[in-house]
């Protein structure tokens, strides 16, 4: 009987080990995949597909190494819209030819369309980012 305990052990140490040599393949894979990716909005949905693994020790490790680079691209995407809106707000005053307004939208609806566009580009990578910092919160250290 003391035989098969140690054969269990022998094998549950084996399977653990591999477990944790795939985690570090998939959290390699996911570093790298974020790395490759140029906006905020390709990072999160990579962090999506990832979802179910994303609460694995050594995969929250690698997130903890891209929170500040999240962080980076979230605070030049609030500037990139803030220079999108100083730049066209004149011409949706105007109601330019040049606004980004759709052509099927009177003015005033075309302008709300047009400014809520622009607040729903910073508030999902908004919300994503308070749910992966309170992961990162509640990990065990």
């Amino acid at each position: 009987m003391k035989i098969q305990y140690k054969e269990f052990d022998k094998d549950f140490y084996e399977f653990r080990t591999k477990i944790k040599e795939q985690e570090r393949r998939l959290g390699s894979i996911l570093s790298q995949g974020f790395d490759d990716s140029d906006t905020i909005y390709g990072r999160f949905k990579l962090l999506d597909s990832f979802e179910g693994l994303l609460n694995r020790p050594i995969i929250q490790d690698e997130l903890e190494k891209k929170h500040s680079i999240l962080l980076e691209s979230y605070k030049l995407d609030l500037k990139a819209v803030q220079a999108i809106f100083i730049e066209t707000k004149p011409s949706v005053d105007r109601n330019d030819d040049t606004a980004p307004i759709p052509l099927n939208y009177p003015p005033i609806a075309g302008a709300i369309v047009w400014s809520r566009g622009l607040l729903e580009r910073i508030e999902y990578p908004y919300e994503k980012l308070k749910q992966l910092h309170n992961q990162i919160q509640e990990k065990d250290e």
